[in-house]
């Protein structure tokens, strides 16, 4: 608890600045290593060209790092505006740090849903501005929207969006009502990266050729659903996390677990 607060003491220091950045990196591979109070390791890609704050999450606890933090750019590769970079850390002193596989599993099914919030709000703005755009754009005397691919194609975004937010909030709640959330949170964040790829290519698809251009968002919203997808070890290392729920027990409903329902 000490060592949580002590960690609490410094996020709460480095937030002072008004342009300071954090930067949560999962180590799901057990690759970062650690000798004595150093800490050693390094990140391909991050959505940020500046960290004052860098929080090593493992499968086992949290390390802090505010030292010796190396990026290098990483030109066209980033979120619009937060710029992009290699991490490279090599024996940072370790400012503070928590070990608890408990609550480093907490902390990061916490990260994976807002992680999936972040992706069903692009999807949702990627499926909406497509499907308007559907709406006015007339080809061979009515909207495209009511070519029968195309309105195939646009109630498939519309159910993958669903699909996702469906999976989301179950995760959410799961986390709210202080249940077990991992196989939850990694489920969503599965969803959400999947049908991002299918919802960001299939915008840009409606629009055509320009859909490439900077004039629409939907270029913008492809490139950041991909971008998004690739944090917190993307849809892999949440199968990881899955795997043992799905293998295990048959599909655990709402309906069955809600201890409120079965009351009822």
């Amino acid at each position: 608890m000490a060592a949580r607060r002590r960690c609490s003491a410094i996020c709460s220091r480095c937030w002072r600045g008004p342009i300071a950045r954090a930067a949560l990196v999962f180590d799901a591979r057990g690759q970062w290593t650690s000798d004595g109070d150093a800490l050693s390791g390094q990140a391909a890609w991050l959505p940020t060209d500046r960290i004052d704050l860098l929080a090593v999450l493992s499968r086992d606890g949290l390390r802090l790092v505010t030292q010796g933090i190396v990026l290098t750019e990483v030109p066209g590769a980033g979120l619009r505006a937060a710029g992009a970079s290699e991490l490279r850390v090599d024996r940072a002193p370790v400012e503070a740090a928590w070990s608890d596989p408990a609550a480093a599993a907490l902390a990061l099914a916490h990260g994976r849903v807002q992680l999936a919030a972040l992706l069903v709000g692009q999807m949702h703005a990627a499926a909406d501005y497509s499907r308007r755009y559907a709406l006015e754009r007339v080809a061979f005397g009515k909207p495209i929207a009511h070519h029968q691919a195309l309105a195939f194609l646009i109630v498939d975004m519309h159910s993958a969006v669903d699909a996702a937010r469906q999976l989301l909030h179950e995760a959410a709640w799961r986390l709210d009502a202080g249940r077990l959330a991992r196989e939850a949170a990694a489920t969503a964040l599965i969803e959400a990266t999947e049908n991002a790829v299918f919802i960001g290519a299939n915008a840009v698809q409606i629009l055509g050729g320009a859909g490439f251009m900077r004039d629409y968002p939907v270029e913008k919203q492809l490139r950041e659903l991909r971008a998004l997808g690739l944090l917190l070890g993307g849809a892999d290392a949440a199968r990881d996390d899955a795997l043992p729920a799905a293998i295990a027990a048959p599909i655990d409903f709402l309906a069955t677990t809600d201890a409120t329902t079965q009351g009822a």
